[in-house]
C-alpha cells in the first residue's frame, strides 16, 4: 500500500526525531545505570528502550503536530488577512457608493426644490405621497409634511373629474378604474398619460395644469408607485381663449366692416378678402383667395404691377405703400370700373413678407362730391348774398346805438361795443327823457346772431324815446319806474313768443338832484365807483325777462365824480388760453386803476385789459360796456 507524499514525509520526520531521542533515552539510561552501579538486567533495558521508544515516538509526533499546527494556523492567519483586506476593501467601495448615492440623493432634492414653479410629486403603488416638491407645495398651498405619508394625489383632484374621466378609461381603452387609480391606470399599463387636470389648492381655487403621469420601477423592472410633473396651465388657457376670442372678434370685424380688407404675398396673389371686399368686385371670399391681384385692375396698372412690386422688393421704391388715402381704379367681375380709395401696409412675420390693402368704393362720393360742389358753389352765392345782408344789417344795428357825437349835460359818459358776429343780441342806448332826466338801458339777448340781433332791434323800438313804455301811471313821477318798464317788458316779451329771454339794466337819473333809479333784470350788477375811492354793487331787481316773473327797483343819489359802469355778461366771462375768465375783479381793477377819470378813459382802459387777457380780440360772446360819469355842474 503507497501512503500519500505528504505521509511519508510525516513519517520520516517522526522516525528521524524518533531515533534521536531513543539514543539519548537509553544513552541517559545507560548513564543511569552505570552511576548507580548497576548492571542492567535484559528485561529492565528491554522495558526501559520499549517505553523510551514509546516515548521517543509520541514525544516526535506531538512535537509534530505542533509544528504543522503552527503552519496551518499561519496559513489560515494570512488567508484570514486577506479575507479582512478584501472584506474591508468591499466596506469601502460600499462607503464610496454610499457617498455617491447621498451626493445624487441631494442633487435629486436640489432638482426638485429648484423646480419652483413645477410640481413634482410621486407616489407608491397604493397612491400614498412620497415626494412633494417645492413647485407643488408653491402650486397647491399645501406642505410637504402635510402630503407626505398621509395623502393622495386624490386630495387635491376634483371628484367630479375624476369620474367623468372614468368613463373615457371605460369606453376609449376597455380599463376599470376607480379612485386614484383613474390617475394612473395608463401609467400602470406603460404608457405616458399627458392630459389637462384641475387641481384645487388648499384654499379652494380651482386652477388648470396639464399633467404628465409614469410609472416608477426598479432595477429590475417591478412597479414601485408612480410620478407625477405638472405645470400650472391657466394664464395659457386664459390666453388661448383670449386669442380665440380675439381671432373671433377680427373675424366678425372682417365680416361686418364697410371697407374692403385683403391681403396679397410678394408674387401678387391674394391671400384672403373679406366680404366687403368681395361685394366690391363681384366675387365670392373663396372665389378671390389665390387670385392674381391683377385681375381687379384695369389697364395700364394690370400690366405695370408686376414692375410696382419689384421696385419695392428691390429697391425699396413705393408708389401706394404707406401713402393711404390714394384714389386709383378697380375692376370688377364684368369688366366695368370702379373708382376706389386704397390704403396699403406691409407686415413681415417670420420672414414672410404680405400687403394688407384697405380699400372703400368712392363711386358714389366721387358723385355726391361733384354734387356737393355744384351746391356749395350756390351756396357760397347765396352766403355772399347773405353776408352782404348781414353786413347791412350791422349797419343799420349800428345806428341804433348811441353816436360818439351824443353830449348829455350833467354826465360824461362813454360807450364801446363789439359783437361776437357780424350782428350781436346785445344792445344799449343812452338817451335824454327831459331837460332834467337821462335814461340809460342795456339789453344781452339769449344766443347769438340774426335771431337775437332782430329780438334787440325790436327792444330797441319799444325802448326808443317818447315810447308809452316810459309814461308814468303815478302823477307825482314824471317817468315809470325802471321796475315797471321791465314789468311792461315781461308782459311784451314772454319766453314763449320768441323762445328766447334776455337780461336788461335799466336806470333813469335826476341829473340836478343826482337821484337814480334802476332796476336789473337778470343782468352783471352795475358797478358804482364813488369820488371817495368806494365801490358798490347795484343789484336790485329780479330775474331775467321772459319768465313772467316780478322785478324790483332801487333808488340812490350820485355824488359829483361818482362814476357807474354798465356791461354785458361777455365782458367779465372773456376767457384767456388756459380759461380763466376776465370776471368782475378784472372789471373793478381797471376801473380803480390809475389814468384818466374821464368816461372815455375808463372804457378805452378797459378794451385794452380785455384785449389783453383774450388769446384774440374775437371774442365768443357780444361786448358792451356803458360808463357814466355824474358831472351835474358840465353843460353840453
Amino acid at each position: 500500500m503507497r501512503h500519500p507524499p505528504y505521509t511519508s514525509k510525516f513519517l520520516n520526520r517522526v522516525l528521524a526525531h524518533g531515533l534521536v531521542y531513543l539514543a539519548l533515552m537509553l544513552g541517559a539510561s545507560a548513564l543511569a545505570y552505570f552511576l548507580a552501579g548497576v548492571s542492567p538486567r535484559p528485561v529492565s533495558f528491554l522495558v526501559v528502550g520499549t517505553g523510551s521508544l514509546g516515548a521517543a515516538i509520541l514525544l516526535a509526533v506531538v512535537l509534530q503536530r505542533l509544528k504543522e499546527t503552527e503552519r496551518s494556523l499561519a496559513r489560515r492567519t494570512v488567508a484570514l488577512e486577506g479575507a479582512v483586506k478584501h472584506l474591508q476593501d468591499e466596506l469601502d467601495e460600499h462607503d464610496r457608493d454610499r457617498a455617491e448615492l447621498a451626493v445624487r440623493n441631494a442633487e435629486l432634492h436640489g432638482v426638485l426644490d429648484a423646480a419652483s414653479q413645477v410640481s413634482i410629486i410621486a407616489t407608491d403603488q397604493r397612491g400614498t405621497i412620497t415626494v412633494f416638491n417645492s413647485g407643488a407645495e408653491n402650486l397647491l398651498g399645501f406642505t410637504a409634511e402635510e402630503m407626505i405619508g398621509k395623502a393622495t394625489p386624490e386630495t387635491f383632484h376634483l371628484a367630479a373629474e375624476i369620474r367623468a374621466h372614468e368613463d373615457v378609461l371605460r369606453q376609449e381603452h376597455g380599463i376599470e378604474a376607480q379612485g386614484f387609480e383613474v390617475l394612473v391606470a395608463l401609467a400602470r399599463t406603460g404608457r405616458h398619460d399627458t392630459r389637462e387636470w384641475t387641481y384645487v389648492r388648499k384654499d379652494g381655487r380651482n386652477l388648470q395644469v396639464e399633467l404628465s403621469v409614469t410609472a416608477r420601477r426598479d432595477v429590475d423592472g417591478r412597479l414601485i408607485g408612480f410620478l407625477g410633473i405638472a405645470v400650472d396651465i391657466t394664464d395659457r388657457i386664459t390666453a388661448q381663449e383670449a386669442l380665440l376670442h380675439s381671432e373671433a372678434k377680427l373675424e366678425a370685424i372682417l365680416d361686418t366692416a364697410v371697407d374692403g380688407i385683403f391681403t396679397v404675398d410678394v408674387l401678387g396673389i391674394i391671400r384672403s378678402a373679406n366680404l366687403a371686399a368681395a361685394r366690391i368686385f363681384g366675387y365670392a371670399p373663396e372665389e378671390l383667395e389665390g387670385r392674381p391681384l391683377t385681375d381687379l385692375m384695369p389697364e395700364p396698372h394690370r400690366t405695370l404691377h408686376p414692375q410696382y412690386m419689384a421696385n419695392y422688393l428691390t429697391l425699396g421704391v413705393t408708389r401706394v405703400i404707406g401713402k393711404g388715402g390714394r384714389e386709383v381704379p378697380g375692376r370688377r367681375r364684368d369688366g366695368s370700373l370702379v373708382d376706389l380709395e386704397l390704403a396699403v401696409s406691409v407686415l413681415r412675420s417670420g420672414g414672410e413678407v404680405l400687403f394688407t390693402g384697405i380699400l372703400r368704393d368712392i363711386s358714389q362720393r366721387k358723385a355726391d362730391r361733384e354734387a356737393l360742389e355744384t351746391a356749395h358753389r350756390k351756396l357760397a352765392s347765396r352766403q355772399a348774398e347773405v353776408d352782404r345782408d348781414l353786413s347791412m344789417a350791422a349797419a343799420i344795428q349800428q345806428t341804433m346805438l348811441p353816436q360818439g357825437d351824443v353830449c348829455f349835460a350833467g354826465l360824461d359818459a362813454a360807450w364801446s361795443y363789439h359783437p361776437s358776429r357780424i350782428v350781436g343780441g346785445d344792445w344799449f342806448s343812452l338817451f335824454a327823457l327831459d331837460g332834467d332826466h337821462a335814461a340809460a338801458c342795456l339789453v344781452d339777448v339769449s344766443g347769438h346772431g340774426v335771431a337775437p340781433a332782430l329780438v334787440s332791434t325790436s327792444l330797441a323800438h319799444a325802448l326808443r324815446p317818447g315810447s308809452a313804455l316810459w309814461d308814468s301811471a303815478i302823477p307825482e313821477e314824471a317817468f315809470a319806474a325802471p321796475e315797471e318798464i321791465l314789468a311792461r317788458l315781461e308782459r311784451e316779451y314772454p319766453l314763449e313768443r320768441f323762445n328766447m329771454f334776455f337780461t336788461m339794466i335799466c336806470l333813469i337819473l335826476h341829473i340836478p338832484s343826482g337821484r337814480l333809479r334802476y332796476a336789473n333784470a337778470g343782468h352783471p350788477p352795475p358797478l358804482l365807483l364813488c369820488g371817495d375811492g368806494r365801490m358798490e354793487h347795484l343789484d336790485a331787481g329780479g330775474p331775467m325777462i321772459g319768465l313772467g316773473l316780478p322785478q324790483q327797483g332801487g333808488v340812490l343819489t350820485l355824488c359829483e365824480g361818482d362814476s357807474l359802469l354798465l356791461y354785458t355778461d361777455g365782458c367779465i366771462e372773456h376767457q384767456d388760453e388756459d380759461g380763466v375768465q376776465f370776471g368782475t375783479e378784472g372789471m373793478k381793477q381797471v376801473m380803480t386803476a390809475p389814468g384818466g377819470k374821464e368816461a372815455k378813459d375808463v372804457i378805452k382802459r378797459l378794451e385794452e385789459a380785455l384785449r389783453a387777457h383774450g388769446a384774440s380780440w374775437d371774442p365768443e360772446d357780444d361786448l358792451s360796456m356803458i360808463c357814466l360819469r355824474y358831472t351835474p355842474i358840465t353843460r353840453c
